[in-house]
């Protein structure tokens, strides 16, 4: 038999514990109470150093940021915002975040250059 304990902890932690008699096996494991979400950016545009800021949720726990796979440097302001640098290299495409365990992508790319 197994069983299933969850919990919600402080900070908006999600704890679920899997016990399995048989095994003594113990699962447990955090999750985020927010999904990573890239909902948008601004400017749509701009050449390498250019600041652009991220908006979304679950940004908190962001480990990476790239400008159409090329990593960036960043600074996460709170669970909705980012404010990443277009890196030198980066080429037209999209942003994505990346939290550890989940990846997000923006629907639209990011025009690299001057406008």
């Amino acid at each position: 038999m197994t069983t299933y304990l969850r919990r919600s902890l402080a900070g908006g932690i999600r704890l679920a514990l899997r016990l399995t008699p048989l095994l003594a096996l113990l699962t447990l494991f955090a999750a985020p109470a927010h999904a990573l979400a890239l909902s948008g950016f601004s400017p749509a545009g701009g050449p390498g150093g250019t600041a652009v800021t991220l908006s979304g949720s679950g940004f908190t726990a962001v480990t990476t940021v790239k400008f159409n796979g090329i990593p960036s440097s960043f600074s996460v302001g709170n669970d909705t915002q980012i404010t990443a640098y277009v890196p030198g290299s980066a080429t037209t495409g999209p942003i994505s975040v990346f939290d550890g365990i989940s990846n997000a992508t923006s629907t639209t790319n990011f025009f690299v250059g001057y406008c």
